[in-house]
């Protein structure tokens, strides 16, 4: 049997290896643990205590909590709570972390969590504390909370709408800035429905941007959309959403957050700037680039018809009654354009007097003939009665000619006489492709050398014989072919080619006139077509006083052919050139006479010394229909001024015959010799020399 003090020392020993145990776990723990009985007095302390408070544990242990590890303005609220828990079991401060102040040796407060546990024990309850001192979290959580606030100022500040949604199926809004119910009219709460942006979005923008946010956020994960917004009042708000996804540590996006700013103002300035970029300031009207942009916008599948509108001689409009009076005609004819055709057809104006007509599936034909009608109408302009005419080029053609065809087709128009119309036909390509291709052959170095010139005789009335001849300017491509004078001397005037033509011809003539008066002792006249733009070149009489000097000819035996219109536009240039062009001896003649300008005064006030008769007037002068007449009214009248008168296209006898009957001074055309080399000149300079020979 075994002695009872054995039992109770092997008892005790069992106690003191628990109660070690108990210390050991409690002094590993991390946390702060602290044991006080029912009287509030420490009984346990452990290694973590010890470095969170300061204390050792021998000099804590029976010592009241309350006064060690209790800041002093605590203490009553503490002493107060145990005995409240003691008298009536009230649990509010066991088992639940509490972050509270304690106090450590130094006097020190630090921020700490505290959960206390009671234990039951037979000779009292005990107090378990487990302490962690939470000061950097708590600063760290403060600093969080100010950054925190501080982003919530500024994004509230902001000028513009922020907003955080999940990345799920229906985009569900975790967070929108307060600036939503000033700037949109919603309240955040709004965006919480996840049909909310569907239904505010405007109706025309609808489709469009849900697609684009769907293929954008799909496909980069950004999302940047510009739409509008139709607020609770009607309002409509511009706006640019610009987004980007949140991923998680994997890549998965998990949110999505961006800004949604109002645009309004600056859409409008945009519509704006648009507006007048696209618009003619006179007529209010589209301009070219705004009809260009719509013709090339509608793409091929939609062929639209184009006409192109060109007033006739709008610029004598400006050049008689002043430019307010051309812009006071162009407005009265935008409005008449506007009446003329659908609300959806467009009118823009693409030039100085240039309009255009984008229409489709009407009637052309109908339309043009329409606005030729709509313009015969008088229109007042600066306190005058005005008729224009247009003449109109209608193509329907894709957008990538459809501007050029009805161009071609308009001068195609204009050439016919103006105030008609005509429809775009490839052969009209065909001309401007060979026009451009001959502007082309002009530019070559090497062109004045392939012209040569061909001479037509002009024969005196009264002797029959030869008294003149005219030089007439001909070009034999390199291609062999021979090129019609109508063909390029025209746009040899339009692009300046002429003032070196003009002097190859004058130089060759001359010289040919002068070796024919040495060779023949002829008094022979030599006449040689002047173009306007030649007249109006400051050395244009500088090149016929350096023609003559350098053949010898005898300026007096020169004669240059002027038109009329050349004459009535005559600059300030053009006179001093006539002026020394007189002085210089040469003689002035007017070509194709009768088919100019109705004004005759400039006859009597410019230094003209011949008329020639157009041919056209010669054409019907031996018919009974009044053409002898008008040939005979100009012979009186360039008689009456003291000059001499020349028919040109006399083909038939009888219109000889009644050209000498009247009195006219000279003859020239093919029934009495076509244009030809020198060599056709020199036999009959020949034949003549050999009749006074005889």
């Amino acid at each position: 049997m075994r002695h009872p003090f054995s039992d109770r020392s092997g008892t005790e020993q069992a106690l003191l290896a628990t109660q070690a145990r108990h210390s050991a776990v409690l002094d590993a723990a991390f946390d702060a643990i602290v044991t006080m009985n029912h009287d509030g007095r420490i009984v346990d302390f452990n290694g973590a205590a010890e470095q969170t408070f300061g204390y050792l544990r021998a000099d804590v242990v029976g010592r009241r909590v309350s006064d060690l590890l209790v800041p002093p303005h605590l203490r009553e609220a503490h002493e107060r709570g145990l005995r409240r828990h003691l008298a009536t079991g009230d649990a509010t401060m066991l088992g639940h972390p509490v972050r509270l102040s304690a106090l450590r040796a130094d006097g020190t407060e630090f921020d700490a969590e505290l959960t206390i546990n009671r234990i039951d024990l037979a000779e009292g309850p005990l107090f378990t504390a487990s302490i962690r001192d939470i000061s950097e979290q708590k600063a760290a959580e403060e600093l969080l909370r100010t950054a925190e606030q501080r982003y919530r100022t500024l994004v509230e500040q902001l000028p513009l709408v922020v907003y955080i949604d999940e990345a799920d199926a229906d985009c569900t809004n975790l967070y929108t800035s307060p600036q939503t119910e000033k700037m949109l009219g919603y309240s955040p709460q709004e965006w919480q429905d996840g049909s909310f942006l569907e239904r505010a979005l405007h109706p025309d923008d609808r489709a469009r941007v849900i697609e684009e946010m769907a293929v954008e956020a799909s496909e980069n994960g950004k999302v940047s959309s510009e739409y509008r917004i139709v607020s609770p009042d009607g309002r409509v708000v511009w706006v640019r959403d610009e987004s980007s996804a949140i991923a998680d540590a994997d890549g998965n996006p998990v949110q999505r957050q961006g800004y949604i700013l109002d645009i309004t103002a600056e859409r409008e300035a945009r519509d704006e700037l648009e507006r007048l970029a696209y618009t003619d300031p006179l007529t209010g009207l589209w301009n070219r680039t705004r009809l260009e942009r719509m013709v090339a916008e509608r793409g091929d599948e939609s062929v639209p018809t184009l006409l192109y509108l060109d007033l006739d001689d709008f610029k004598t409009v400006n050049d008689s009654l002043g430019h307010a009076a051309g812009d006071e005609l162009l407005r009265t004819i935008a409005g008449r354009l506007r009446e003329i055709v659908r609300p959806t057809d467009v009118v823009a104006r693409i030039g100085g007097d240039e309009f255009a007509l984008l229409v489709e599936g009407g009637d052309a034909t109908s339309i043009a003939e329409r606005i030729v009608a709509a313009l015969r109408q008088p229109i007042g302009a600066a306190g005058h009665e005005l008729v224009v005419g247009a003449s109109i080029g209608i193509a329907t053609s894709s957008p990538a000619e459809i501007l050029r065809h009805a161009d071609m087709a308009m001068y195609d128009a204009k050439k016919a006489g103006g105030s008609t119309f005509r429809f775009f036909d490839p052969a009209m390509h065909e001309a401007v492709v060979s026009r451009l291709a001959l502007l082309r052959d002009l530019a070559r170095p090497s062109f004045l050398d392939e012209l040569f010139v061909l001479y037509q005789p002009i024969f005196d009335m009264a002797s029959g014989r030869l008294s003149g001849v005219e030089a007439l300017c001909r070009w034999r491509h390199p291609r062999g072919e021979l090129i019609s004078p109508l063909e390029f001397l025209g746009l040899a005037e339009e692009n300046g080619r002429i003032i070196d033509i003009g002097r190859r011809v004058l130089q060759v003539a001359c010289a040919q006139a002068a070796a024919w008066s040495h060779r023949f002792d002829s008094r022979l006249s030599i006449s040689v077509n002047v173009a306007a733009r030649q007249l109006a070149d400051p050395g244009f009489a500088d090149d016929v006083a350096t023609a003559v000097a350098r053949t010898t000819l005898d300026p007096r035996r020169l004669v240059l052919e002027l038109t009329e219109t050349a004459l009535m536009r005559a600059d300030d240039v053009s006179n001093r050139n006539l002026e020394r062009l007189q002085q210089l001896g040469a003689h002035i003649a007017i070509d194709d006479f009768g088919t100019g300008y109705s004004s005759l005064a400039y006859l009597a006030r410019l230094p003209i010394d011949v008329l020639k008769i157009d041919r056209s007037f010669v054409e019907h002068c031996d018919l009974r229909d009044g053409g002898l007449r008008l040939v005979e009214t100009i012979i009186a009248l360039g008689h009456g001024l003291d000059l001499s008168v020349v028919a040109e296209g006399v083909e038939r006898e009888s219109q000889l015959e009644q050209l000498r009957a009247v009195g006219c001074d000279g003859v020239q055309g093919f029934l009495l010799g076509r244009p030809g080399p020198p060599d056709h000149i020199e036999q009959l300079l020949a034949l003549r020399a050999h009749e006074h020979a005889v």
